[in-house]
C-alpha cells in the first residue's frame, strides 16, 4: 500500500545522506531513538513504515554545513474485519410510489409500521 511507503525525491544531482530514527514509544523504558535506515542516495529512496511512532528524518551532504531534520507521526492503519450479519437485512420495494421494506414476509413503511 502506497500510504506506508515513506519516499525522498532530490531534485538536484546529488548524494544524499539519509537516516531515519523512531522515537521510543510512551509506554516502553526511557531510550534514545534507534536508527531504522542509514543510507546514501542520490536520485531517491523509499522505505516501508511498519509501526506507528514518533520519527524523525535527517538529510545531509558532506558539501552542506548544516542537516536537514524533519519529525513526523505515522499512524499504522487500522482495518476493520468484515463480520456478517446473523438477522438478513430488509428489501427496499417501491409500490405506488411508496417506499417500502419487506423483512421476514412482512412489510413495513418508513416509520417502521407494518402495512400488510
Amino acid at each position: 500500500m502506497s500510504k506506508d511507503i515513506l519516499s525522498i525525491y532530490v531534485l538536484r544531482d546529488m548524494e544524499i545522506n539519509m537516516v531515519l530514527y523512531k522515537a521510543p514509544s510512551a509506554n516502553h523504558a526511557p531510550a534514545v531513538k534507534r536508527a531504522i535506515k542509514a543510507t546514501t542516495f542520490t536520485d531517491s529512496i523509499s522505505t516501508t513504515l511498519t509501526e506507528s511512532g514518533t520519527y524523525t528524518l535527517e538529510l545531509t551532504n558532506p558539501a552542506w554545513d548544516y542537516t536537514i531534520v524533519g519529525t513526523f507521526e505515522y499512524q499504522v492503519p487500522q482495518a476493520v474485519e468484515n463480520t456478517p450479519a446473523n438477522t438478513p437485512s430488509a428489501t427496499k420495494i417501491l409500490k405506488d410510489g411508496q417506499l417500502l421494506f419487506l423483512y421476514e414476509g412482512k412489510m413495513y413503511n418508513v416509520q417502521g409500521q407494518q402495512v400488510q
